[in-house]
């Protein structure tokens, strides 16, 4: 047994065995040939503008495949041999752009949560509301278009086959972004700067109610129809307390849009 050093910077140091190489601390998913590690040394951390882009593209299909993965079978189901051939890559490669099975969960469920972050702006700023709210709307939407995956992401956060680290690491971004907009919402007077809460403690409690509508779904306690009025008024509510009351009416108005097209929902 002897062992194997990083490979260009990107890889930790691993164990060779019996001809097979193991990185350091993982689990049998992560048994590599030498053959595969070949692919490796073309990662180098100096290859041009035009690569960098290549493994950036790279790197985003392996998360995307993880995610569609998780749709389809939960996470128990993420095997990074059976990843690496869906994204058309080899094990090594995998770890080396996104790193232990672990890191690859998260990280793409933490990608999903960053793109609705981007269309919940892009919303907020065409509907002139503010983007808590957008958010809202953009998660009920993407859980129609796909709830298998959210209905995975909760039942792993209770069951246990969603680590602890990652479920925290999830909504410590959701309130951090959050309490972002709070700020920002607060400092261009849409909200009250004397709002008898501060937002670093509004912003957090509300990233927890904001889950609440979603788990009553996914224990079939409410049904999809019924969970879009409730994920908006999970947010609704707490911002009506500490809403200018310039912006009051132009946010009751939206509100009144949001239930009579939840209304028309089958």
């Amino acid at each position: 047994m002897r062992e194997a050093g990083g490979w260009n910077g990107w890889r930790p140091a691993a164990i060779v065995r019996d001809n097979m190489v193991f990185a350091r601390g993982t689990v049998l998913d992560y048994i590599f040939t030498p053959a595969e590690i070949v692919d490796l040394t073309k990662l180098s951390s100096k290859r041009s503008g035009a690569s960098k882009r290549q493994l950036g593209h790279r790197r985003s299909l392996i998360l995307a495949n993880t995610r569609q993965i998780i749709s389809e079978s939960g996470f128990g189901n993420v095997h990074m041999r059976q990843l690496a051939e869906r994204s058309e890559v080899t094990p090594p490669t995998i770890y080396a752009l996104v790193g232990t099975k672990h890191e690859v969960v998260q990280q793409a469920l933490l990608e999903g949560l960053e793109a609705k972050f981007a269309l919940a702006e892009r919303r907020a700023a065409l509907e002139a509301i503010n983007p808590i709210l957008a958010f809202g709307a953009v998660k009920w939407d993407a859980i129609v278009g796909d709830p298998g995956y959210y209905r995975q992401i909760m039942r792993g956060a209770t069951s246990g086959s969603l680590d602890l680290s990652t479920v925290l690491t999830i909504h410590a971004t959701i309130a951090d972004r959050f309490l972002l907009w709070f700020e920002e919402m607060t400092a261009s007077g849409f909200l009250r700067k004397d709002a008898p809460f501060p937002p670093s403690v509004v912003a957090p409690l509300i990233a927890r109610q904001f889950a609440v509508p979603i788990s009553s779904w996914v224990t079939e306690r409410i049904t999809l129809a019924q969970l879009r009025p409730d994920v908006i008024a999970s947010l609704a509510v707490p911002l009506l307390g500490v809403v200018a009351e310039t912006e009051r009416d132009r946010m009751l108005a939206w509100l009144e849009r949001e239930q009579l097209s939840a209304s028309r929902c089958p």
